[in-house]
């Protein structure tokens, strides 16, 4: 009763702040004409965008009516989505061990349920949150096996975005071993599944971890460039969750920009980021995010030399981190206080703050388990593991327990007393009592964002500011990258009838077309490199200068003979680099005859080439591999076609059949896929296809962003 009665009082509170603009998924909730599934289904998504990562305690009132709601009309899933929702809640607030309890709950009555794809997937999604949790409080070992509960499950029904977050998560394991090659390999595999996915928040997590990753690649290397691809990753980040609303993504990425405007020396500004991570994180009341950003700015002011700040926000970690079981924000908040008190000359301080270190330091996993990470490759025993702090759960719960039985006592006793008169009394006092603590906490918040407001603006500008420069820096990209294809004209003076449909995602491409001419042979190609956007565009510029190569410098005219030689010459340039590049190239190659255009050559590396002939569309598969240091090294095929004239010839790379849009009711669509390109083909004459193709890819799209650079390239002979 007590803790309805509180809750209820939390929803009027926060109900009036937002009474000026109510959302549409609460008012789809309150819908009684609509199904149960679509009004549980509204309720979830209202949660999760409005309540869970921005006003925390707030939502455990929605959570627990969902529950009720979904018990009361027998759609258990949901209660179970109710389950990961609390679960993910405590874990917000910094209430691990409570968090574990719920999703392991979850876990099992999930298990009990029949095992359909959406139940497939919530296991899946219970496991991937256990695995956050454990990993927060330093138990890599379970963290792991959840993570590889939690991909098997994905991998069962293909879920892409749930693959994808299962990999970025293993990845961040090798991250805290310090293994930065591998973790940035499951890293862009995560990046492509949630790309393939559709999945925004995904990609957005992706680009802020990839930042975070250069950061601790240039402490070990010292190049600028690796600092420059952080802030890269990390200023695409603050877009992405700015225009997602998670305020969560945005603080810790905030705090990671921080690092990057420190090592570039530029103290003041690092502070301006901390604080806007810190108004952030009280706003969502994070104590593990508030515990660390304190530590920083406690770091960042005894650089400066400014002890007495430096102490305070010192101070200040140590009381949130102890709200936290996150083993991270313990050890840095007493790090700071233990080079404090070194710079003060109070040694016998500094070595007992050494000690809580130290202590926590060997929590963490040791060499021994590191080697089995990756001699077994993830490959643990299923059994339960015990935590570490076993004792110290096992003396929550009985505290917890009498907590409970004194909680119980107390009840009973206003039962028998809260009659009348009593009853109005209490319930005015409760409510006295909250308003009170929120209107403490309100002007506290105030107070910070007050003091805030012009930084914010400030921040602002340096941020608008930051964005011209690196999207002039983009746009002087594409003109190096337009230097390097080929002219048009070249290819107009050779095939009088073609057209190029050439769409970069990101203003420069990962796609090219390219063009040769030797003394017997004209050559065209239509490729797709590794990614988009500017990593995209430098992987292309190798490849496009490593096909001109082949055939200019190294004399290989048949079109297999060109493509082992690129594979060569592309494997050998990447494999300068001490790390693992796994970045290549598919292709499709056409060699065409000077003396008789009709005689071609075609080879390819995972990519094809389409003949049309008298409405009949005729498919020559090239080589399942591709063109990289990771690829296969089997010598590729050639095979040689005897065209008539009027065929039509297409080259084309997976951006068009892998555009998300249409008619779909999933928010990112489906894909068009190759069927439907291939019918487009067929359809209308030569000189409309161009015009046609362009027409229907944007009708498709619609309003969606663009998945990936899209090529499609047409001959007539």
């Amino acid at each position: 009763m007590l803790r309805m009665t509180l809750a209820f009082l939390v929803l009027i509170f926060s109900l009036h702040v937002r009474a000026q603009k109510p959302h549409e998924l609460w008012n789809d909730f309150q819908n009684e004409q609509l199904h149960d599934t679509i009004r549980l289904d509204a309720l979830g998504g209202y949660i999760w965008q409005v309540y869970l990562f921005n006003d925390t305690d707030s939502a455990f009132y929605f959570i627990e009516l969902m529950e009720d709601y979904a018990e009361k009309t027998g759609n258990y899933y949901y209660v179970l989505e109710a389950y990961n929702r609390r679960g993910i809640a405590y874990s917000v607030k910094g209430q691990n061990r409570v968090a574990v309890t719920v999703f392991e709950e979850g876990v099992s009555r999930a298990e009990q349920m029949p095992q359909t794809r959406p139940v497939v997937s919530l296991i899946a999604n219970f496991h991937n949150n256990l695995g956050n949790v454990f990993s927060g409080i330093g138990d890599f070992k379970n963290a792991i096996r959840s993570y590889r509960n939690s991909l098997r499950s994905m991998e069962k029904i293909d879920n892409k975005a749930g693959i994808g977050n299962a990999l970025h998560n293993l990845a961040m394991i090798f991250v805290q071993q310090s293994e930065y090659d591998a973790a940035m390999e499951y890293y862009r595999l995560a990046r492509k599944n949630h790309l393939l996915a559709g999945n925004k928040l995904g990609y957005a997590n992706g680009a802020q971890n990839l930042g975070s990753l250069f950061q601790k690649i240039h402490k070990q290397s010292g190049l600028d460039t690796d600092l420059d691809s952080a802030q890269l990753y990390l200023d695409s980040a603050v877009i992405y969750f700015h225009e997602l609303g998670q305020k969560l993504g945005l603080a810790n990425s905030y705090n990671a920009l921080s690092v990057v405007a420190e090592r570039k020396n530029d103290s003041k500004k690092s502070i301006q980021y901390e604080e806007l991570a810190l108004g952030l994180y009280l706003e969502i009341n994070d104590p593990t995010g508030i515990a660390s950003t304190y530590s920083n700015l406690s770091k960042l002011y005894l650089d400066a030399g400014n002890v007495t700040k430096a102490m305070e926000f010192a101070n200040q970690a140590i009381i949130y981190s102890n709200q936290s079981d996150q083993f991270n924000a313990k050890r840095a908040a007493n790090n700071s206080l233990m080079l404090i008190y070194k710079q003060q000359g109070d040694y016998k301080k500094a070595l007992e703050v050494y000690e809580n270190i130290v202590a926590l330091n060997d929590s963490i996993m040791n060499r021994e388990l590191k080697d089995e990470l990756f001699r077994n490759k993830f490959e643990y025993e299923l059994e339960s593991a015990r935590l570490k702090d076993s004792l110290e759960r096992e003396e929550e719960r009985r505290i917890a327990q009498q907590q409970i039985e004194l909680q119980t006592i107390q009840i009973e006793s206003a039962r028998v007393k809260s009659i009348g008169l009593y009853t109005i009394l209490f319930l005015l006092l409760v409510f006295i009592v909250f308003v009170y603590n929120r209107l403490k906490i309100s002007q506290k918040h105030q107070k910070i964002i007050s003091q805030q407001k012009v930084e914010v603006e400030h921040q602002k500008q340096l941020v608008e500011g930051k964005n011209k420069e690196i999207v002039d820096s983009i746009n002087y990209s594409k003109r190096l990258q337009d230097a390097i294809l080929p002219k048009k004209s070249d290819i107009d003076r050779v095939f009088e009838q073609n057209f190029i449909l050439y769409r970069p995602k990101d203003i420069v491409s990962g796609d090219f077309y390219w063009f040769e001419e030797t003394k017997n042979y004209y050559f065209i190609a239509a490729a797709d490199c590794t990614g988009h956007g500017v990593p995209g565009a430098m992987v292309s510029f190798v490849c496009s200068q490593a096909l001109s190569k082949a055939v200019k410098e190294d004399f290989f005219y048949d079109t297999s003979a060109i493509l082992d030689r690129t594979r060569e010459i592309v494997t050998n340039y990447f494999g300068r680099s001490e790390s693992t590049i796994s970045d290549g190239m598919d292709i499709a190659l056409i060699r065409f005859e000077k003396d008789n255009i009709l005689n071609i050559q075609f080879s390819g590396a995972n990519n094809c080439l389409y003949v049309l002939r008298n409405n009949e569309l005729t498919q020559y598969k090239g080589d399942k591999q591709y063109i990289g240091q990771l690829g296969l090294d089997e010598p590729f095929e050639s095979l040689d076609i005897e065209l008539v004239p009027n065929d039509e010839l297409f080259l084309f790379t997976d951006g068009f059949p892998d555009q998300f849009g249409g008619q779909s009711a999933d928010p990112f669509g489906k894909k068009i896929k190759t069927k439907k390109l291939k019918q487009l083909f067929v359809q209308g004459s030569f000189e409309d296809k161009h015009e046609k193709l362009e027409t229907f890819f944007d009708t498709w799209k619609g309003d969606r962003e663009q998945t990936d650079d899209v090529l499609i390239m047409g001959i007539r002979v």
